[in-house]
């Protein structure tokens, strides 16, 4: 009986340690994403159109695998965001545009999107922390820059 239990346990362990061979070999790429200054801040106004708000980055994570000649990129882009409760306290939607360009090897843009975050503001908060998660592509040798926007741009 416990030989039977013992190669089972075995067994298992084989079959689970194996399904790690499905996971992409990920690797820290932060270095491969970048803003320029002017592109990280900006100042909006909240949706109902009663508060200035201002936006600025407060850091991105990224972890990339490769896949051929595509590198898949998994984005954490860290916001602060800021309301002057004197303005108003009560609950406020607020729409942060951003947009973000990816160049190839030779710092050439390849292509440029335009992306939102929705998030609210609760009553009586004037800061908020949200961590936007996106992913994109970019070419092997590329990188991506991102960009506050003061409104949506069209691509």
């Amino acid at each position: 009986m416990r030989f039977t239990s013992l190669i089972s346990t075995m067994l298992c362990g084989v079959a689970l340690a194996g399904c790690s061979a499905f996971e992409p070999d990920y690797y820290n790429c932060e270095n491969r994403v970048t803003s320029y200054a002017e592109g990280a801040r900006s100042s909006i106004i909240t949706d109902d159109q009663s508060q200035n708000v201002e936006v600025r980055f407060n850091g991105v994570s990224a972890r990339c695998y490769d896949s051929g000649n595509i590198v898949n990129v998994e984005l954490g882009i860290g916001l602060k965001v800021t309301r002057d409760l004197s303005e108003g306290a009560e609950v406020s939607p607020v729409t942060v545009p951003m947009i973000s360009a990816k160049l190839d090897n030779n710092d050439e843009v390849i292509s440029t999107d335009s992306f939102i975050y929705t998030m609210q503001f609760r009553a009586n908060v004037d800061q908020i922390y949200p961590l936007v998660r996106r992913d994109m592509v970019m070419p092997q040798g590329g990188r991506i820059i991102l960009s506050l926007t003061p409104e949506l741009l069209s691509n």
